[in-house]
């Protein structure tokens, strides 16, 4: 029931704001999903993200009050694909309905919806990145219903990383009451990635949707062109590509409210919208991931400049307009930031970043010849998408391509004067600028990741980090080459394109191929979690109440509220894999580990190692000893290992109860 109140209220938002706003159903499909993240962002805040049940159907019911009873905003347009030539009221609402909805970006999207969620349901979560926080801290934000309190939050490590993306995934994982599904946590994450696609296909109307079938198809494979880690795990990476390629979109894209900027009386309503759509993707952009804002800065400075180029008559006070785009990204970013600040939430990078930036400490990497002519070799004669299929690029070859993409549109006037010829010499300074991060980033903060020694490994990485200029920009690309024309040229270069470059076998691998592969991604999983993991696991559900808050229950059991974070005691020996594992398998509890072997360290040590954690609870693997230290930190002077205990500090004394 939860879902199709859910369904029924998104496409009713996306119709009804369609039609008040004079923006096609397609358009509105990427704008509605970003708008409801950062609604879902701020409710985070509070852990109140479940009112989003309340306010979906009563935004739902307001735009279409409003819609029947309201005026729309601006005038005529011509073109069908917008919502135009319709009347007020029912009708008008009717009529935009009936254009919008026989349109191929709006039919390829319904496939998507019920194609996905059924190849998607047998997916589990397998990438290291995912297990290490992507999916942990989804997990996390569907227990508690929002961000953890201090010193709570699953994956400490990551603490700092934004979660933008997190609550697209989330939006479709609480649909199921009853127990968090990795399975809809893909379909959320795919759902949400592809209907930044869908605009492209807005003007394929009529007869030529047929080809909505094949358009899926495409959809699902645009991203094999530069990437292929979204396949198979929660690249925040791609979901960056195709937000920062719509951020490119909304600077050309030939709309009633770009075309009338610069007249006097144009419409209040759409001249708000011309700001306010980039500015929300710019906003989600920035919380999408660490690397978000660097992307968003790319974004908005070509934006920004595309815009005054345009301008047949520049003035301060439209350039001030023009910069109120960036109150979106300021908001997000800032407000992640104070909140990371408050509840000391720092990543490893971030804090190996700052160090770098600050002091000599560490200097560049032992290894920087090695990743040298490993990134040299990657970025010249590596496919980009890894693996070889038909048309086997580096990412040299895909900026080379990317160049002369953007000079063809700009020589056959689809993205006609200054600012047509702004783009094509700025975007591939910013792939080669970000293009040259990536390889000081191996130098300082990846110094000691031996994994990217040779090119094998270094493409991986090329590949996955510089996703967001590659498949951002033939985003816009097709984007722009889709918009030309009606004569079905369009549709067919842009399905051999994809059908070229992309990564079939990868493709199919993400929607249906991972089954063949499914027993063995689950005993792999099984075989980290090893019998003192499985008693510590049996021990936080004996103990600890993850679906109820204190109010509602029994004083006997610890309830998780704004979350909780237990320090695990190892025996000694390294358990890093082991232990990533089973703190997903503990999410929404935050685990942290040390390793010690009791007999060869001292009370004070062993207490200071577990205050820097900052875990409000303890609990011990068994080994091999009694007489300890330990002994004299509990009530009855006898230490249990396989125990949970609370961590109380006492006149700087450790004390477990």
């Amino acid at each position: 029931m939860t879902a199709v109140v859910h369904i029924i209220s998104f496409l009713l938002i996306a119709f009804t704001a369609g039609y008040l706003l004079k923006v096609s159903l397609s358009d509105m499909l990427p704008f509605v999903w970003s708008g409801l993240i950062l609604v879902l962002y701020v409710l985070a805040y509070g852990r109140f993200l479940m009112l989003i049940d309340i306010l979906m159907p009563l935004c739902a019911a307001g735009l279409l009050v409003y819609a029947l009873h309201g005026r729309r905003a601006g005038t005529g347009a011509d073109d069908p694909g917008e919502g135009s030539g319709a009347t007020g009221g029912l009708d008008g609402l009717l009529s935009y309905a009936k254009e919008n909805a026989l349109s191929a970006g709006f039919i390829t999207y319904v496939i998507l919806c019920i194609v996905i969620p059924l190849t998607q349901s047998a997916k589990i979560v397998t990438w290291w990145d995912d297990v290490n926080y992507w999916a942990s801290d989804l997990k996390s934000l569907y227990y508690l219903g929002g961000f953890a309190s201090k010193y709570a939050n699953v994956s400490p490590a990551f603490g700092d990383y934004p979660p933008g993306v997190q609550l697209a995934k989330w939006y479709l994982v609480h649909m199921n009451r009853h127990n968090f599904s990795e399975s809809l946590a893909f379909t959320g994450y795919y759902l949400f990635n592809l209907s930044f696609i869908m605009p492209c296909f807005k003007k394929i109307t009529g007869k030529r949707a047929i080809v909505s079938p094949l358009l899926a198809l495409a959809a699902w494979g645009f991203a094999g062109i530069g990437d292929i880690y979204g396949y198979s795990g929660f690249c925040a990476d791609l979901s960056m590509a195709f937000l920062f390629g719509t951020v490119l979109i909304t600077a050309t894209e030939d709309m009633q409210c770009r075309a009338a900027m610069d007249k006097a009386d144009m419409n209040v309503n759409c001249r708000a919208l011309d700001i306010i759509r980039p500015s929300v993707y710019l906003a989600v952009l920035v919380i999408a991931k660490s690397t978000g804002p660097i992307w968003a800065l790319f974004g908005l400075i070509i934006w920004l400049t595309y815009r005054i180029l345009n301008m047949t008559d520049v003035t301060k006070r439209k350039v001030l307009r023009l910069l109120s785009v960036a109150i979106g990204p300021l908001f997000t970013g800032a407000s992640w930031m104070l909140f990371c600040l408050i509840r000391h939430r720092v990543t490893q990078t971030t804090s190996t970043m700052v160090t770098y930036m600050t002091t000599d400490k560490y200097g560049l990497s032992p290894y920087k010849n090695e990743f040298g002519a490993a990134f040299v070799k990657a970025f010249f004669t590596e496919p980009v998408h890894i693996s070889e299929t038909w048309v086997d690029l580096p990412p040299a070859a895909m900026l080379v391509l990317i160049a002369v993409l953007l000079i063809l549109l700009r020589v056959f006037k689809l993205m006609p004067g200054k600012a047509g010829t702004f783009v094509c010499v700025c975007v591939p300074i910013v792939g080669i600028a970000y293009y040259a991060l990536i390889y000081v980033a191996h130098l300082t903060i990846f110094a000691t990741e031996t994994q990217y020694l040779d090119a094998e490994g270094m493409i991986a990485s090329i590949e996955r980090y510089g996703a967001p200029f590659i498949i951002g920009c033939m985003l816009f690309i097709a984007y722009i080459w889709m918009m030309k024309d009606r004569t079905g040229l369009d549709a067919k270069v842009f399905l051999l394109a994809v059908l070229a470059l992309t990564n079939i076998p990868e493709a199919y691998r993400g929607l249906y191929g991972y089954r063949m592969e499914l027993e063995d991604a689950r005993k792999v999983r099984d075989d980290f979690l090893n019998d003192d993991t499985a008693d510590f696991l049996e021990v936080l559900s004996d103990n600890i109440d993850i679906t109820r808050s204190k109010q509602d229950g029994d004083e006997s059991k610890i309830y998780i509220n704004g979350g909780l974070r237990v320090c695990r005691v190892r025996d000694g020996a390294y358990y890093r894999v082991q232990d990533t594992y089973a703190a997903y398998e503990a999410s929404p509890v935050s685990v942290m580990s040390i390793s010690y072997d009791i007999k060869d360290v001292s009370g004070e040590e062993f207490t200071y190692a577990v205050s820097q954690t900052h875990a409000g609870y303890l609990y011990a693997d068994w080994q091999p000893y009694e007489g300890t230290f330990l002994d004299e930190m509990v009530p009855d002077g006898y230490f249990e290992y396989g125990r949970l205990y609370r961590i109380v500090y006492e006149d700087g004394m450790m004390k477990l109860q």
